[in-house]
């Protein structure tokens, strides 16, 4: 596992940064401690109509239309509790079927 993640993070570095996405982990880390993220309130839309922004995701974050809130929304996350729980996880044993 340490072999894959390693290529992960190696095939997506930027710069001088060795890093590489972990949405999808830390969306599993969410369902098993919500702790791992702080989310927000906020009204969310997918454009449909425009010509510039057509299908992008707009997130009202300073709150600035009267839409009511729809959606948490994730604004932060803890690294050093995502990154516990992603090496516990890891670290335990495989049983094969």
């Amino acid at each position: 596992m340490a072999t894959v993640l390693s290529g992960y993070i190696s095939g997506r570095q930027s710069g001088e940064r060795r890093a590489g996405p972990v949405h999808d982990a830390l969306c599993i880390a969410y369902l098993i401690d919500p702790a791992v993220v702080r989310l927000e309130h906020y009204h969310v839309a997918v454009d449909t109509t425009g010509y510039q922004n057509f299908g992008r995701t707009i997130v009202d974050v300073r709150r600035r239309s009267d839409t009511e809130a729809n959606t948490w929304f994730a604004v932060s996350a803890d690294p050093a509790r995502f990154f516990d729980l992603l090496r516990s996880t890891v670290a335990q044993p495989t049983h094969a079927p």
